[in-house]
Parts: structure tokens; sequence; C-alpha cells
């Protein structure tokens, strides 16, 4: 079957995270009690494969390194879960106190054949629109990888929030070519924040990930529509939301079906650059 006819049905969920099975549970039990709420599934890759079942085609695995010397086993781990399972697009990690970005932005893209490189500002402490780090975005750029970079708060409040729209904001004016997504649309519960900084922005892509049930419907087709359909693309934050409930809430959405489409997979095909990928 050919890659056109299978758009019609294409849904990816384009944030997600696993963790090897040794560790897992221990990752997701200290993350509950951080939180302060139970994960909706197991955070591994068969605890994905399973949410995934008869709903999802792909999904995006997105990692954090919380320290420098976690980020090569972080990406090699990556690298393989995803090799293993054709479902799984794989993002790397890198940590802003690391030496030698290039080697390691080189290897995410030449060696380990992942698609983008994820940040957290917040957990990995320092501002994405710090001088001392724009470099990393330049290589970025030289090596043809997206990032995705969390935005907004955390799900348990903490100051200082170091991912700002405003801040973020810089960066995509700073490197216009370089293609960026912003999840929980453009700003974890700083959403008139994103309305007034982040629209406008053609590298600019925004998920949807843990934004229903905390912003309102209405206001979030509002918003949706001032950053433009056609950069808009569907995120869960797997284990923490449930496939067939977040995907009811966009279906809910008074959108028209091919905006719809373009939502659930459309649009993250088209960054992703996967037509080799869905032909049978």
């Amino acid at each position: 079957m050919r890659n056109e006819e299978n758009e019609e049905n294409l849904i990816i969920d384009f944030h997600a995270h696993i963790y090897p099975d040794k560790i897992a549970e221990k990752v997701i039990t200290s993350l509950e009690k951080e939180y302060g709420f139970k994960a909706r599934a197991m955070g591994t890759a068969n605890g994905l494969l399973k949410s995934m079942e008869a709903l999802i085609n792909f999904s995006v695995i997105l990692p954090v390194a919380l320290h420098p010397n976690q980020v090569k086993s972080i990406n090699n781990w990556i690298s393989k879960v995803s090799q293993e399972h054709n479902e799984f697009i794989g993002f790397g990690t890198v940590h802003p106190k690391m030496k030698n970005f290039d080697e390691e932005i080189r290897r995410i893209s030449h060696d380990l054949g992942l698609y983008g490189i994820k940040l957290q500002p917040n957990e990995q402490n320092f501002y994405p629109n710090d001088e001392k780090f724009l470099k990393f975005y330049e290589y970025c750029l030289d090596f043809e990888l997206m990032v995705l970079i969390h935005a907004g708060h955390q799900m348990t409040p903490r100051t200082p929030v170091f991912s700002t729209p405003t801040r973020l904001r810089e960066v995509i004016e700073t490197f216009p070519e370089l293609l960026i997504v912003l999840p929980h649309l453009g700003g974890y519960k700083m959403w008139a924040e994103v309305e007034m900084n982040l629209s406008g922005f053609k590298n600019v892509y925004f998920d949807t990930s843990y934004v229903f049930g905390f912003l309102e419907e209405e206001k979030t087709i509002e918003l949706i529509k001032k950053l433009g359909v056609d950069h808009i693309i569907f995120g869960t934050d797997f284990p923490w939301r449930n496939h067939s409930e977040e995907l009811e809430k966009v279906n809910q959405m008074s959108f028209s079906k091919e905006e719809k489409r373009k939502i659930l997979g459309i649009n993250a095909k088209k960054i992703l650059k996967l037509d080799s990928m869905l032909l049978e």
C-alpha cells in the first residue's frame, strides 16, 4: 500500500517516555512521588506497544539526561530500542554541562540514527537562550537535527521556570532555519505568554501533550488556530496520559476532518520525513 493511502488513518504520538525494563519501575515510582499522581501505564517498551496497539502507528521516544555521564548510555539505549521496534522513532539527549557537544550530536545523527534531540531546561537547570548554549543549536543545524525543548512549567510547580515562551522566542528568532518542536502547546500553564510570543514562525511546531484538561477546550481551540493547525502535532506524554483518551480529545474538537488528520499524523510525518517508513 502506498504511503498516500496510509495517510488517511496515520496517527503519530510525538511525545512518549520509556525506560529500560530493569529501572522502569524505580524511575516511575520516583516520578509518581514527585508529581503526586500515578502513571497511566507501564513506562517500558512493551508497555508503550500495548498502549499503542490498534491506535497509534508511531511514537517518538524522548529521553532526558540529568547528568552529563548519562548521555551516551541513554542515547545508545534509545537507538537500540528504536531499531528493535519499527513503531518507535528515537530522539537523543545531551546535557548542558557536557563537553564536546559536537561529537555527541554527530554520533546521534550519523551513528545512532536518531531523529532529533530533546532538551529539558527545567530538569537540566539551564536557560535555553543562554549565550553559552547557542553553539549547541548551531551544531544541530549543521547535522540537520530538529530540537524538541520542554516549554513552560513542570507538572509540579517549581522556580525558576527556565524554559518560558519569552526565552524560547529568542532561540527561535536567533535560529530561524532550525526546526524546533515545543511541547504542551508551547508552554505548559503559560499559554497566554505563548499566544503573545510564539505564533507565526515557520520553523516551529507545537505538540498537544499535557494540555487537555488543563486548558479549557474553547481556549485550546483558539490557541491552536492562533498557532496554526499546520504547526500542531499530536502528543500524549505517555505513560502519564492515556492514548485512547487523548485521541478522543482531539476527535471531539470542532476542527474539520482534514485538520484533525494534520494534527494526528500528517504534520508530524512531514517534519520527520517518514515517507519511506510508510510503505508496506
